[in-house]
């Protein structure tokens, strides 16, 4: 919070993951925790311009960051294996990078994805986090997923309060309940549709109509609550049409229910299935 230090110069050459990156220019300065940085990769496989200030003053950094990769050759540096390009801007804005207290914004333009044969290019993504003493929310905005998030939660802690609570219903081997997890409650909706770049991203996907997930779960008495519905959905060569799967806790136990009109592919076509039980 007190440290005063400059840097200006040029990496020449830096090796992470079986890859050497050369001719990365940073300057900067910290000042009694406050901070400016920028930054240029020249690198073949990596090029891109960065502007970052903020402040370490608080228990939590905060501060905004500019982003623009122009190139980065995701296969040439070990990332994907392989021809995966992709090039974009980022600007972040973060009040406050406590996890569990999360105030910002991140946003993803001009974001172009492109393999040895096609190149996509999609429209914005965005994240806003928001907490107060009352409340937290988590809003996702995306073309091929839209989600929210909105209760009282810690993002550290509550997946292992779930794990928890579904420990209630089916122990799994090995799960402790000795750690103490405070009271949590959360609501969510998710939204995915049809878009190019989930293709790309998911091998064997082909296509979907819009999936609806929501779903909300608690801490006080251990409730969950999931309803999926997939109209259609055609991954992997088989096509489901009209599925819904529905959780809910009823008389201390998880039950379970599976509709789907229809699943078929080129082996065997399934009708009218219905699957229901309990844990």
């Amino acid at each position: 919070k007190t440290a005063n230090a400059t840097i200006n110069g040029t990496i020449q050459k830096i090796d992470f993951n079986r890859y050497t990156y050369q001719n990365i220019d940073l300057k900067g300065a910290i000042d009694a925790g406050l901070f400016d940085l920028k930054g240029q990769s020249t690198d073949s496989n990596l090029t891109f311009d960065l502007i970052s200030s903020g402040s370490f003053k608080d228990k939590y950094p905060a501060g905004t960051v500019h982003l623009n990769v122009d190139i980065a050759h995701l296969e040439k540096l070990n990332l994907h294996a392989g021809p995966l390009k992709i090039r974009g801007v980022l600007n972040a804005d973060i009040q406050s990078a406590d996890i569990d207290y999360l105030n910002g914004s991140f946003t993803i333009k001009n974001l172009t994805v492109a393999d040895a044969v096609t190149q996509i290019v999609t429209d914005s993504i965005s994240v806003i986090a928001s907490s107060t003493p009352t409340k937290n929310t988590l809003d996702f905005k995306s073309p091929f997923m839209n989600g929210q998030v909105a209760g009282k939660y810690k993002l550290s802690t509550i997946g292992a309060a779930l794990s928890r609570s579904i420990s209630n219903y089916y122990s799994a081997t090995g799960y402790s309940k000795a750690r103490e997890i405070e009271n949590q409650q959360l609501e969510f909706k998710i939204g995915i549709n049809d878009s190019p770049l989930l293709v790309k991203l998911i091998p064997g996907l082909t296509s979907l109509e819009p999936i609806a997930i929501s779903g909300r779960y608690t801490t006080v008495n251990d409730s969950i609550v999931l309803s999926a519905a997939i109209p259609k959905l055609i991954y992997g060569g088989n096509t489901i049409t009209n599925a819904v799967f529905k959780i809910d806790t009823q008389d201390n136990a998880l039950v379970y229910n599976l509709m789907v009109d229809d699943v078929q592919n080129t082996q065997f076509q399934l009708p009218y299935t219905s699957l229901t039980g309990k844990v």
